[in-house]
C-alpha cells in the first residue's frame, strides 16, 4: 500500500510539472489523467517555437517545404525503430506520447502557417485551385481513416490535414457553417473534452457505473463540461496569462 502511493505521489508531480511524456512508465504517465501527455507535449514544443521561428523566417517556399518534409521522414524513421526495437511495455509510448516522435507535427503547422503568410499572396489561389486541394485533402483523410495502410496512421494524415487546415485559412474559403459560433465554441471547447474524458471514465468506474449504462447522455454531458470549463476556467486564464505576460514585457 506504502508503494503504491509513493507511485501515486510521484504520477501526480509529473502531471503538475508537465513531464509525463518524458517518462515511458505506466505507474508515472497514466494515473491521475493519461491524457496530460499532451500538455507534457506542448510545454516542449512551445519551449522551442522562438527558435524555431527565426530558423523559419530565413527559409523561402521550397526550403519551408523540404524542412517540413525531412521531419515527417525522421518521424516515420522514429516509429519504425520504436516500433521495432523498443522494449515491449514503452512500444506504445514512444510511438504515441513521446514528444519527440510528435515534433514533426508541431514542424508541419509551424511551416504551414509560415507558408500561407509569406510572399505567396493567399489572394493569387483561385477558388477552382483552394476546392481541389480542400476537397482532394478531406477524401485522403476519410480514404486513409476507413483503409489504413499502416498503423499508426497519424503521420500519413499530417500533411493532408496541414492542407485542409490551410484551405479554410484562406480569405476566398470561408464556411459559414464551420464559421457559426455554436461551432467554434464546440472547437474550442474540444481540447477540455479531452482533457476531462478520462477522469469522467474513472469516476464511473469507480462508482461502478459502465459507460453502457451511462449512454449517449453522458457524451451530451462530457461536452456541455467541457463548454464550461473553456468559458469559465480555460479562457479566463488564457486572458490573465496573456495580460501578465504583457505586462512583464513592457515592465522588462
Amino acid at each position: 500500500q506504502g508503494n503504491q502511493t509513493l507511485w501515486l505521489f510521484l504520477s501526480f508531480s509529473a502531471q503538475a510539472l508537465g513531464l509525463t511524456a518524458w517518462l515511458p512508465t505506466a505507474r508515472l504517465n497514466q494515473p491521475w489523467n493519461s491524457p496530460a501527455w499532451s500538455i507534457s507535449a506542448e510545454f516542449f514544443f512551445y519551449a522551442l517555437f522562438p527558435v524555431l521561428t527565426i530558423f523559419l523566417s530565413k527559409l523561402g517556399t521550397r526550403g519551408l517545404i523540404t524542412f517540413a518534409s525531412i521531419g515527417l521522414v525522421i518521424q516515420a524513421g522514429l516509429i519504425i525503430g520504436f516500433t521495432n526495437f523498443a522494449p515491449a511495455n514503452a512500444k506504445g509510448f514512444l510511438v504515441s506520447q513521446f514528444p519527440i516522435t510528435h515534433l514533426a507535427e508541431f514542424i508541419v503547422g509551424a511551416v504551414t502557417c509560415k507558408l500561407l503568410s509569406g510572399s505567396t499572396s493567399r489572394h493569387r489561389i483561385g477558388h477552382l485551385k483552394v476546392g481541389i486541394f480542400k476537397y482532394g485533402a478531406f477524401t485522403a483523410i476519410i480514404f486513409l481513416s476507413i483503409f489504413p495502410p499502416v498503423q499508426p496512421m497519424y503521420f500519413l494524415l499530417t500533411p493532408f490535414f496541414a492542407v485542409l487546415i490551410a484551405t479554410y485559412a484562406l480569405p476566398n474559403s470561408k464556411s459559414y457553417v464551420l464559421g457559426s459560433r455554436p461551432l467554434l465554441l464546440l472547437g474550442e471547447s474540444s481540447y477540455a473534452l479531452y482533457m476531462i474524458h478520462i477522469p469522467v471514465l474513472n469516476l464511473l468506474d469507480i462508482s461502478e457505473v459502465s459507460i453502457f449504462q451511462a449512454g449517449w447522455i453522458l457524451l451530451f454531458e462530457l461536452i456541455a463540461l467541457s463548454v464550461v470549463i473553456f468559458l469559465f476556467v480555460e479562457s479566463p486564464m488564457r486572458k490573465l496569462i496573456q495580460k501578465k505576460a504583457i505586462s512583464g514585457f513592457k515592465g522588462a
